[in-house]
């Protein structure tokens, strides 16, 4: 069979290496994305103070203090609202990215087996047909079975992406009302 060349081994070998790398650069993206998005929330934060602290030196009486006060809590409520969106965002953007790795996988994986099963069918002896009958049903359910887990799974990450997306702007909207 060909599935025990070399040339085999080397492709899939390549193929491990190329899919390893795909998930790493996911990964760093998705990192380097929140290490910015921290550094940002670092600053701003930096910032906000600073002009807190200018106003607190100017304040004159109570109600000026209870001001910057209330400044100093809507900032961080909404900041910590956008922290939340942010890294929710990210974490399915990675995963997302993942997702198209494995699939590829999983396609790459399904093609084997398919091939597989039509050489056996070639070379299989006389009275063997409806073995390999079933072996391509049993292929074929498998399949299904995996576009279902899939469509399902693409689907549960838009609905996240959506909660995520609705939850952000819930929280934003109250903090502003506040």
């Amino acid at each position: 069979m060909a599935d025990s060349s070399p040339q085999f081994i080397e492709t899939a070998m390549k193929s491990a290496v190329q899919n390893m790398m795909e998930v790493s650069a996911a990964s760093m993206k998705g990192i380097e994305k929140m290490a910015h998005l921290h550094l940002k929330i670092a600053r701003d934060a930096a910032q906000h103070g600073a002009e807190s602290a200018k106003a607190l030196t100017m304040s004159k009486n109570p109600q000026d203090l209870a001001k910057v006060q209330a400044a100093w809590l809507n900032f961080s409520l909404e900041s910590m609202t956008a922290l939340g969106s942010a890294l929710c965002g990210i974490g399915i953007e990675t995963a997302k990215a993942w997702s198209k790795v494995s699939e590829a996988q999983m396609s790459d994986l399904g093609e084997r087996v398919h091939n597989a099963i039509e050489q056996f069918s070639k070379y299989a002896p006389a009275g063997s047909e409806s073995g390999v009958a079933l072996a391509r049903s049993a292929w074929n359910v498998a399949g299904q079975a995996y576009q279902t887990a899939t469509k399902a799974t693409r689907q549960a990450i838009a609905v996240a992406e959506q909660n995520v997306e609705s939850a952000g702007k819930a929280g934003l909207n109250l903090v502003k009302s506040a």
